[in-house]
């Protein structure tokens, strides 16, 4: 009973510690060379080098005559993308698209370079969302349906 005690107060100290830690140190303080703590995770830590972002996303985009647009996107490793549409309900056409995709500057974002039609995707966490031309995030009531969930 008396080494439990002494556990759990050596455990509140050490994450008293950690927190008063966390609290005092400013991160203009915290260096590495030329940038602090806080640039470089601004940085550095971004979809690109953080996310398993590479494998198989699906899911029905909104569309403006049909029921949606059935879409599949396959990320590789190597930065190459293959990309399914079909209009559904509308023809039984389907669209596949192959090619590279660049990373935005910050690492967030992909574009995919698919026959003079790019297509802007923030990458998140098991998830791509459709932006817009402009590469924002589309906002309104339906910004939930522009959103692919990756299937493997």
């Amino acid at each position: 009973m008396q080494t439990k005690k002494v556990f759990y107060k050596l455990a509140i100290f050490t994450v008293s510690v950690i927190v008063l830690m966390f609290f005092l140190v400013d991160k203009k303080n915290i260096e590495n060379e030329d940038f602090s703590a806080y640039e470089y995770l601004i940085t550095y830590h971004n979809s690109r080098n953080a996310l398993d972002w590479w494998g198989e996303y699906a899911g029905v985009l909104p569309c403006a005559d049909c029921e949606g647009i059935d879409t599949r996107i396959t990320l590789n490793r190597d930065e190459t993308f293959f990309l399914f549409w079909q209009y559904l309900s509308k023809s039984d056409s389907v669209f596949n698209y192959s090619g590279t995709f660049v990373w935005n500057e910050s690492g967030s974002a992909i574009i995919l370079g698919a026959d003079n039609f790019p297509q802007h995707f923030q990458v998140g966490e098991g998830r791509l969302f459709l932006l817009d031309k402009d590469g924002k995030r589309i906002k309104g009531a339906l910004e939930d349906k522009y959103i692919l969930t990756k299937i493997d």
